[in-house]
């Protein structure tokens, strides 16, 4: 009664004059059963040989969508590995400074928005915001002391911090990433008129992704306390990014960037009010 319920379930008849049925065999396992039934007249040995050659086919068929399967549930898995590692080493460098807890993600939600609102492809957005998490792995090569101490650096220690974007390009670089990861670790101190560090780089000379990074990295820190001054007013925030449009950020990003705070489409750090710092001391 249940193979007749499950031949009608599959709109087949209940019962078949002739029938001739054929294992499909996988490595010795019984992967399916390929049936053919009601011929016009008996089934022979040349139509048995017909439907062994369907049914190898249709299972080599089979085993090549399990493998692709399988192959596409790995390639998932090492990619969380991959997403968990980032974000595991992103924390591992906030651990150098205690005001920064939780930097490394709201820098990476700010690039990816904004490589978004620019409508770059999701590829890249995802690659804007494993950058963006990542810029600060060079600090791990600071001393600890130097950036937990309060108040302003001399010139000579923030020349040693400044050379985090080298030291973070050289352990990036050992990881091939299918996105420009470690030359927008380098470059995301790079500003447009050449006022940046390490190298100077101008214009066209630096690249998108690290332009979009360079805005997601002055705004988390001008939106975000310091030990030597207070965190900005969004609206400050804004005018400083507009202000420098075209001189030390890209206009394009800049305008993404500022429409996304505007319309509240990425999460914000929390900000004062009163107290602001003067804009000498805005960006850390």
């Amino acid at each position: 009664m249940e193979g007749t319920a499950a031949l009608r379930a599959a709109g087949l008849p209940a019962q078949f004059q002739r029938q001739l049925v054929m294992p499909m065999l996988d490595g010795g396992r019984l992967a399916g059963v390929l049936l053919v039934a009601d011929a016009a007249r008996p089934y022979d040995d040349d139509d048995r040989r017909h439907v062994e050659h369907i049914a190898d086919a249709a299972t080599k068929l089979l085993r090549r969508r399990r493998s692709d399967a399988e192959i596409v549930t790995a390639m998932d898995h090492m990619e969380r590995v991959m997403f968990g590692a980032i974000e595991a080493l992103a924390q591992l460098a906030e651990t150098q400074d205690a005001c920064k807890s939780g930097r490394a993600r709201r820098v990476g939600d700010y690039a990816a928005g904004i490589g978004t609102a620019l409508g770059l492809p999701g590829h890249t957005v995802r690659g804007l915001r494993v950058a963006g998490q990542l810029i600060d792995v060079g600090m791990l090569q600071i001393p600890r002391e130097l950036l937990w101490r309060p108040g302003v650096l001399s010139a000579s220690e923030f020349e040693l911090v400044k050379t985090h974007a080298e030291r973070g390009f050289e352990v990036m670089r050992a990881v091939e990433f299918p996105w420009p990861v470690a030359e927008a670790v380098r470059q995301h101190h790079e500003r447009l008129d050449g006022s940046g560090y390490p190298r100077g780089l101008k214009g066209e000379e630096i690249l998108l992704e690290a332009r979009i990074v360079a805005v997601a990295d002055a705004v988390e820190a001008m939106l975000s306390p310091r030990p030597h001054r207070p965190a900005l007013t969004l609206a400050a925030c804004l005018d400083e990014l507009q202000s420098q449009a075209g001189r030390r950020y890209d206009a394009r990003v800049v305008k993404a960037c500022v429409k996304l705070l505007r319309d509240g489409q990425v999460a914000a750090v929390p900000v004062q009010h009163e107290g602001e710092a003067p804009a000498g001391q805005r960006i850390a």
